[in-house]
């Protein structure tokens, strides 16, 4: 998933706090393999510095830790048709959202 954003509304650190509720970075995998791993891209060295700065946070407030890759992006594929939008085409029970 790519998400745009405007800092000045919506700070990256808020976005990653979401981000760390939602997904499953406690597991190094997902069942399923390394595709279902967390990662987080940067487009900035300023957003990588952020990132670190959040994961590390993060990972002292809970006191574990954190298995999300951080990695710069790279070109950007949107997923196929049948992945567009899966939460509303299938409302799989599985997907959460808060």
């Amino acid at each position: 998933m790519q998400v745009s954003y405007d800092p000045t509304q919506t700070p990256l650190k808020l976005i990653l706090q979401e981000y760390w509720k939602i997904s499953a970075p406690m597991f190094p995998q997902l069942l399923g393999g390394a595709q279902y791993r967390s990662i987080i891209f940067f487009n900035s060295k300023e957003q990588e510095v952020d990132i670190r700065k959040e994961k590390l946070a993060i990972e002292k407030q809970m006191g574990r830790k954190v298995y999300s890759d951080i990695l710069p992006a790279k070109t950007f594929y949107l997923a196929e048709e049948y992945h567009q939008n899966y939460y509303k085409k299938n409302n799989a029970g599985y997907c959460k959202t808060r």
